[in-house]
């Protein structure tokens, strides 16, 4: 029994190493991390920077999830 465990988990691995080597080179992937530059833009979505510096206010929550959590009469 365990003769077959451990025969299993040789070829799992095997297969494993075969099949991610066989995909860094199908899609010519040469360094990880890819390089910062491929990523998104630096100024996505300026219009909230730009309300925010202009009202300057004391607390920042950002997202949907964070904002429905909080009790409006506790910052007032």
């Amino acid at each position: 029994m365990m003769k077959r465990i451990g025969l299993f988990i040789f070829i799992f691995l095997t297969f494993f190493l075969i099949t991610n080597l066989w995909v860094v080179s199908l899609f010519e992937v040469e360094t990880y991390p890819l390089s910062k530059e491929l990523g998104f833009d630096v100024f996505v979505r300026t219009d909230y920077r730009d309300g925010i510096s202009r009202i300057d206010p004391e607390i920042v929550v950002v997202g949907d999830s964070a904002i429905r959590q909080l009790d409006r009469d506790i910052f007032n």
